[in-house]
Order: C-alpha cells, then sequence, then structure tokens
C-alpha cells in the first residue's frame, strides 16, 4: 500500500514535498503575493516560508473576487502524534492565499511542541477544553477567510485541493465538499474513498425528508463566510462531539452545494478497541454509542431546523443509510440492545430497505448490495454476520472483489472518482 502525501511515511516513501526548510523574507513574501493578486497574475503561487498572520494584513486591501483568502482550521485534541503531518499539509497547498489556523481545545499530550514548531507560520491559540464545537467556534473566531475548511487534526488535504475548491467557487454557494481517501494509523492508502455518494446542488429536499444529506466528514467540506455567518457559532454544550454534523447540515439551507469529485484529503482510521472495529469512525466505542450518537445528533438537527423556521418538525421520515446500516449492526452485536424479538428485526430491516430504495443518487446495484446485506446481517448466524459487518465497516479486512463491487456500485449522479495517481506515493 502506498503512503499518503503530507504523512511522514509519504516522505519516507521518496513522495515529492515541498520543501518546507526554504525561507524566504517574510516582507517579500507578503510583498510578491499581494502584487500578484492585485495585478492580475494567477492566484495559485506557492509560497513557503510565510509569516501566516502578515500575509493576511497584507491582502486585505487587495482582494480579488477571484483570489479569495481560504482559512483551513485545525481542530485538535490529544492528536501530537498527527498534528505535525496535518499542519503541514495545510502549508503545503499550491494557492497562495490561505491561512492556517490551529486551535488546541486544553490538549494533555504533547500537542503545544508540535504546533510550536510551526511558529510564525500558523496563528495557534491556546484554549480550555470545551469539546468540538467550542474548538469549530474559535478557529471560525479567529479565521479571516472568504472560504473556510475546518480541519480535523488526524487528517490531511491533499496539496491542490484548495486551488481547486477555488477554481470550482462561484456565487451562490454555501458549501464545497469532496471525498477523502481513507489512511490506516500510519498513513498507508487504503485504496477507498469516503463518501462513495455525494449530494450536491439544492440538497434540503433530501434533508427535510432523512435529516441529512450524503457529505464527507469535516475535513472534506468548505464554506463559505456567508454562510458560517448565518450559523455560527454553534451551541457548544449540545456539540462536543461529532460537531461537524451542524455546519454540514445547517450549510445546506444556505445556498447551493458544489461536490468535488476526485479526493481531497484523507481521512485516518485509528480506532479505539477491539468493539470499536464495528465502527466506521473513530470516537465511538461500540455499535451501539455510535446509534445513539445518531440519534442524538439527529435529534438536535430536526429541532434547530425547526426552531429556525426550515422544517416542521423535529422528526424525519426516513433516515440514511449508513446510519440505518449502524441500527443493524448495533442490534446483533451490541447484547444490551438486542433483547427485542424477531418481529422488532423485521421492522428495522423493512425500514432500512426503504431507507435505501429512496436515498436519491444510488446505484440499482448498490440498492440491491445494501438490502442483501441488511438481510444476511439480520438473519444469518453471528459467525457469519460478524463477517459481513467487518467487510462493509473495515477496508483493510474487506476482500477485493467486494471492493471490485463497492466501486462499480458508486452514485449514479456526478462520478466519485478516485484521486489522481499523482496524489499518492
Amino acid at each position: 500500500m502506498g503512503a499518503v502525501p503530507g504523512d511522514p511515511q509519504y516522505r519516507r516513501a521518496g513522495g515529492a514535498k515541498p520543501d518546507f526548510r526554504a525561507r524566504w523574507d517574510s516582507v517579500g513574501a507578503d510583498l510578491v503575493v499581494a502584487l500578484d493578486c492585485s495585478l492580475g497574475a494567477s492566484c495559485p503561487v506557492p509560497v513557503a516560508g510565510f509569516t501566516t498572520r502578515r500575509l493576511v494584513d497584507a491582502r486585505q486591501s487587495m482582494r480579488r473576487p477571484d483570489c479569495p483568502l481560504v482559512s483551513i482550521a485545525i481542530n485538535n485534541y490529544n492528536y501530537a502524534r498527527f498534528l505535525p503531518a496535518c499542519i503541514e499539509s495545510a502549508l503545503a497547498q499550491t494557492y497562495a492565499n490561505t491561512e492556517v489556523i490551529v486551535v488546541d481545545d486544553g490538549s494533555k499530550d504533547e500537542s503545544r511542541q508540535a504546533i510550536e514548531l510551526f511558529a510564525g507560520r500558523i496563528i495557534a491559540h491556546f484554549k480550555a477544553n470545551g469539546g468540538q464545537a467550542s474548538a469549530l467556534n474559535s478557529g471560525y473566531a479567529k479565521s479571516a477567510g472568504e472560504i473556510v475548511i475546518f480541519l480535523d487534526s488526524d487528517d490531511l488535504l491533499l496539496p491542490d485541493i484548495v486551488e481547486r475548491i477555488v477554481g470550482a467557487w462561484k456565487p451562490g454557494v454555501a458549501k464545497a465538499h469532496f471525498p477523502l481517501l481513507l489512511m490506516d494509523e500510519a498513513g498507508h492508502d487504503l485504496e477507498e474513498q469516503v463518501p462513495t455518494t455525494s449530494h450536491e446542488g439544492d440538497v434540503t429536499p433530501i434533508v427535510r425528508r432523512f435529516g441529512a444529506y450524503a457529505s464527507p466528514p469535516s475535513s472534506g467540506n468548505a464554506y463559505a463566510r456567508a454562510t458560517l455567518e448565518k450559523i455560527m457559532p454553534m451551541p457548544e454544550s449540545d456539540w462536543r462531539i461529532a460537531a461537524d454534523t451542524y455546519p454540514i447540515i445547517l450549510a445546506a439551507f444556505f445556498g447551493e452545494v458544489i461536490n468535488l469529485p476526485e479526493a481531497g484529503g484523507a481521512y485516518r482510521i485509528h480506532r479505539k478497541n477491539a468493539k470499536s472495529r464495528f465502527v466506521m469512525n473513530n470516537n465511538p466505542s461500540t455499535p451501539a454509542e455510535a446509534l445513539r450518537r445518531l440519534e442524538r445528533s439527529r435529534l438536535l438537527i430536526g429541532t434547530e431546523l425547526q426552531r429556525r423556521g426550515l422544517h416542521p418538525t423535529a422528526s424525519f421520515e426516513l433516515e440514511p443509510p449508513t446510519a440505518a446500516r449502524m441500527r443493524i449492526i448495533s442490534r446483533r452485536v451490541d447484547k444490551a440492545v438486542s433483547t427485542a424479538g424477531s418481529g422488532r428485526m423485521m421492522t428495522i430491516v423493512r425500514d432500512s430497505v426503504r431507507s435505501v430504495w429512496h436515498w436519491p443518487d444510488f446505484t440499482a446495484l448498490a440498492r440491491v448490495l445494501y438490502t442483501v446485506w441488511f438481510v444476511a446481517v439480520a438473519f444469518l448466524p453471528m459467525p457469519f454476520a460478524e463477517r459481513l459487518i467487518i467487510w462493509a465497516i473495515d477496508a483493510q479486512r474487506r476482500p477485493q472483489w467486494l471492493k471490485a463491487a463497492a466501486l462499480s456500485s458508486h452514485t449514479r449522479g456526478p462520478a466519485v472518482k478516485r484521486s489522481r495517481k499523482s496524489a499518492l506515493a
């Protein structure tokens, strides 16, 4: 397996990477890029070694609509082992008019020392622990960009993604999103990406029916500042974790969502324990915990949409396929929620199949695969069901034939493509 750019494994494998040790005079770099933007030169001018805040200040009176400042706000809590690679990936953008903000949410590890290695090249903010929403609010408050990316500190950005976002941006856009490559804890490419389906355009009808739409997690989204001004700051007590759900869903009600079909970053998988092998993301320890989080987020989103007059009730007719999948996994894996009779499981499967067959932009093959998987996991003996669950959740243990089937079942809408081979080691 190859390594992902920006990760130390990538550098050891001999992948090309910007020379972060090259030092330009800070004032000279500020002046060169400001003049490039003001005199009509191409905006994406790579700059190494600049002082971020001075660069931002130098540009304030020279902005062009086609050369917007882009803020990359990294939120971190106890991820010192991943943080340097994350920051380097943000600083390595081929688009020059960027600022990188790092918010440390009261980490107890060596995160401060890792952040201080980048002094003069980033805007660092250290705060008491308040949860992810608090960190996102702080990153937004410190940012000056017309476009804002909230980057998780265990993830990476590919070098040209900001350039591609700016190139695709247009008036009326609330949010742009792009797929993320999956990588393991060491930064090796798992040859998968998330999501496999991405919705775009006016996605509010999907949200009103499902309570969500197909979108990547936090690091795969870029927001218009005009949109964030309408929805930030977000409620911190409600969103200590999984806070990316709030801006992802609410942004859709304030403009168009655009999809960049090629991967623009990498999502790191580093599960905590044996039980968490049944869960896709890194935080919940069990399927039951993941399901409770999904249900709570759904209720909070419904309540917020109702409060803002964007949805008539706090509930939704259907649920997204990923939530339906987790409901069945939890029913089989967690004994605490597996006491209901077979009739209850039949109801869960029926509702899950109904959701999948109404989910927009799925191919017929994807609907069939989901349906077969739901039925098999629900009713096969546990050893067989567990294997199917692992194959669905863990890209590292998925057979090659199943990976091929999954690729062929990708969205029939705007194609979700693999990143260009040149982006991988």
